[in-house]
């Protein structure tokens, strides 16, 4: 019976089935440390003093096996967990490696606890040195104090935040950011989300600008046109006022009668006609439909051709027309623009001189690629508020000549765009009773010159 234990024993301790042989085993087993005294190797166990019954024994080793494989079953569930951890936390590092926006976490002091690629190189900086820098060292100075305020309500309210701000790094142009902002789950960190949207915002402003440009242009055309109908309406009243008095009272008109209404409807139609001419020309300049044919040219001819028509209103008022013109001086223009110029700018020099007045005009060479052109009459002048406005669309800057002559300021306006797109520039000096001087400059007519121009023609 003993050996028959022992080798029941042995076939329990390396795992061989035997129901018979494990329960006496076992029997055996209890009953040999119940016997030796002092023995505690099952540590809580009472001694026993005789065998158990078979189906103990066999309901005690079922629910050791029952248990063990329950354990088994915990133990592979906690290695697929752990193993799940990993990926997870494998999944968010690359997440949060390769996301196109730029990721940072931050403690409450602002600290940048992390960062990804995306964010070391919004800031400008390797991620080993950005760890520990406060994010409002690289925040605007006019948009800290909404950094901060953002960084608090983040850290206070359970939901995202959102904000705007703007990021100052050394050697580059500021960048436009958006901010989103999440706590962390410790409370003592936070997720902070930065999307570059420099681009969106300049295309914002350039539109805002531009509205802000169509909306202050529309305005100065509504006052233009306002302007426009108002001289317009001076002459045409005068004219049909002549007409109904010839309509009226031609059968018993003189001779003379007659030739004087006929030069007075003469004057009226010739200033519809000029106002008319400058408002088309205005115009097509506005559209970009002016033709624009630079070439060079001796200054003196064209001077001589665009003062033709201002020396007859000069004669009416007896005032003499100087002029002071190199005859080797060469300038680079469009002829056409440069006639309209001399003449709308000497028109104007005489309706505001009085009669037996003097009007000068000279010119010269101020530099290599530049010349000078000078207006100067003995004229009435302007004082500095209308000096100011001379040139501005929606400024009604009309006033009568010495003679009653009428102005619409169009010219003028008309003269110093043509004058910039000959590239050079318009200046006037005036003081009140004392005259003025219309100076302006041009390029020369050298090759480089005509390639400037040409360049701009194009454009």
């Amino acid at each position: 019976m003993s050996r028959k234990s022992s080798n029941s024993a042995t076939s329990t301790a390396f795992g061989k089935t035997s129901t018979t042989g494990a329960q006496m085993s076992l029997s055996s087993t209890l009953q040999r440390n119940a016997k030796l005294p002092g023995t505690s190797q099952f540590s809580g166990l009472r001694r026993i003093s005789r065998p158990l019954p078979a189906a103990n024994s066999m309901k005690l080793i079922s629910d050791c096996d029952f248990h063990q494989q329950k354990l088994r079953s915990q133990e592979d569930k906690c290695e697929d967990g752990r193993k799940g951890v990993i990926e997870i936390d494998e999944k968010y590092a690359d997440f949060f490696e390769i996301a196109p926006s730029a990721f940072f976490i931050l403690s409450r002091k602002g600290k940048i606890n992390d960062a990804n690629i995306n964010a070391s190189n919004m800031l400008g900086y390797n991620r080993s040195d950005l760890i520990g820098k406060k994010f409002n060292l690289f925040v605007s100075d006019q948009t800290k104090l909404i950094f901060t305020l953002f960084l608090n309500k983040v850290f206070s309210s359970q939901c995202n935040t959102f904000c705007e701000a703007v990021l100052t790094i050394p050697g580059n142009q500021p960048i436009d950011i958006y901010l989103s902002g999440v706590i962390a789950k410790d409370g003592e960190q936070c997720f902070i989300t930065a999307v570059d949207f420099t681009q969106h915002k300049k295309a914002e402003r350039d539109i805002q600008l531009k509205n802000e440009y169509l909306q202050q242009n529309n305005i100065e055309k509504n006052k233009f046109i306002s302007i426009i109908a108002h001289d317009l309406r001076s002459p045409l009243g005068g004219f049909i006022g002549l007409t109904e008095l010839m309509s009226e009272g031609l059968s018993g008109m003189t001779s003379d009668e007659i030739q004087q209404i006929a030069f007075l409807m003469r004057k009226s139609s010739t200033n519809i006609f000029r106002l008319l001419e400058d408002l088309l020309e205005w115009s097509r300049m506005q559209q970009g439909l002016t033709l624009f044919v630079p070439k060079s040219f001796k200054l003196i001819a064209k001077i001589g051709d665009g003062l033709v028509l201002a020396l007859e209103a000069a004669k009416a008022k007896d005032i003499t027309i100087f002029y002071a013109i190199p005859e080797d001086l060469k300038v680079f223009a469009d002829s056409n623009m440069l006639e309209f110029i001399i003449r709308n700018l000497v028109t104007y020099a005489v309706k505001f001189t009085h009669k037996g007045g003097l009007i000068t005009v000279s010119a010269k060479a101020v530099s290599n690629q530049e010349v000078e052109i000078k207006i100067e009459d003995t004229g009435i002048g302007m004082d500095e508020k209308m000096l100011k406005n001379l040139f501005l669309l929606h400024v009604n800057t009309n006033r009568q000549g010495t003679m009653g002559e009428s102005t619409s300021g169009l010219g003028l306006i008309l003269c110093k765009d043509f004058i910039e797109k000959l590239g050079g520039k318009l200046l006037v000096e005036s003081h009140e009773g004392k005259g003025s001087t219309f100076r302006f400059t041009l390029k020369t007519g050298s090759v480089s010159d005509e390639h400037i121009l040409s360049g701009q023609a194009d454009a």
